[in-house]
């Protein structure tokens, strides 16, 4: 992101963009935004596809919607794109395809099962022992109260079932490794597909400045 544009997309470039590519943010002025980047240890909270008429369409709280590609243009915003060098068959393909998916409700419980899957174990790529000495603040927290009343600080208790989650977790997870792609994907892991196949990266020549200069 250190290559990223601030705020907004220079016009030349938003004119090269075809359907089907893809634009990754970082937004830095929320708090789901930042949980997504502590989770998966990237700097890539969100993703969106554009569908050409500087139109995109992507996953927000209120549902997958299509909106105007200036949407994402806000201060604190790091944003830059990706060309798929997709075919101009899959791109006329590509429009219909993505706003058959608008007005589906934005998925909560994947999205929690992913932050479970990550927190516990389960998904190792992003698990980090880290994750215990956070967890470890979080009780002592809850425990306190407990222990001013003069009661059993039970909430501490979760701490060693905690770690034996994790454990099992972690065998599973040797043996039947979670999916890369599908309803378990994350912003970041498109970031890799994305690389992986070399595609071809928007970033900003300066460096973070302003992007029309």
């Amino acid at each position: 992101m250190t290559s990223a544009y601030n705020g907004t997309l220079p016009d030349a470039l938003v004119d090269r963009l075809r359907p089907g590519d893809i634009l990754f943010i970082q937004s830095l002025h929320s708090f789901p935004a930042w949980l997504v980047m502590y989770l998966t240890k990237s700097e890539v909270s969100h993703v969106a596809s554009y569908i050409g008429g500087k139109r995109i369409i992507h996953a927000t709280f209120s549902g997958v919607t299509e909106e105007p590609l200036a949407v994402l243009f806000t201060p604190n915003t790091l944003l830059f794109a990706c060309g798929t060098r997709s075919t101009s068959e899959q791109q006329t393909s590509f429009v219909p395809a993505a706003r058959a998916r608008v007005g589906r409700r934005y998925g909560w419980f994947w999205v929690v099962l992913k932050g479970l899957f990550i927190f516990t174990g389960r998904d190792p790529l992003y698990f980090r022992w880290s994750f215990f000495l956070d967890f470890a603040v979080l009780f002592v927290a809850l425990g306190a109260p407990f222990v001013a009343l003069e009661w059993f600080p039970f909430p501490l208790l979760l701490f060693p079932m905690y770690f034996l989650v994790v454990i099992m977790n972690s065998l599973i997870a040797h043996h039947r490794p979670l999916p890369v792609v599908g309803l378990l994907a994350k912003p970041v892991e498109v970031l890799m597909i994305a690389w992986a196949e070399g595609w071809d990266f928007y970033l900003n020549p300066a460096g973070g400045a302003d992007p029309d200069s």
